[in-house]
């Protein structure tokens, strides 16, 4: 991940990029994707786990069999 960090791309997708870590390390991460949009970067998040999602986005899309079924605001 610290290779794209440096490549100046304006566009990262994260893939469960906190999937099997500890709850200090996925704080981190998140802090990370924060200050990463906040320069302009924007984030695609993939994660199986809502909560996460609900916290982390903006707008949330639900994928089935390669269509977007639904898009809806999130709660930030």
């Amino acid at each position: 991940m610290a290779r794209w960090l440096f490549s100046q791309a304006k566009l990262l997708i994260l893939d469960e990029p906190t999937r099997g870590i500890d709850v200090g390390a996925k704080l981190d991460v998140y802090v990370v994707i924060h200050e990463l949009t906040a320069q302009g970067i924007s984030i695609v998040l993939i994660s199986s786990d809502y909560p996460e999602l609900l916290a982390m986005s903006d707008r949330i899309a639900v994928v089935r069999d390669g269509r977007i079924l639904h898009v809806a605001q999130a709660g930030n």
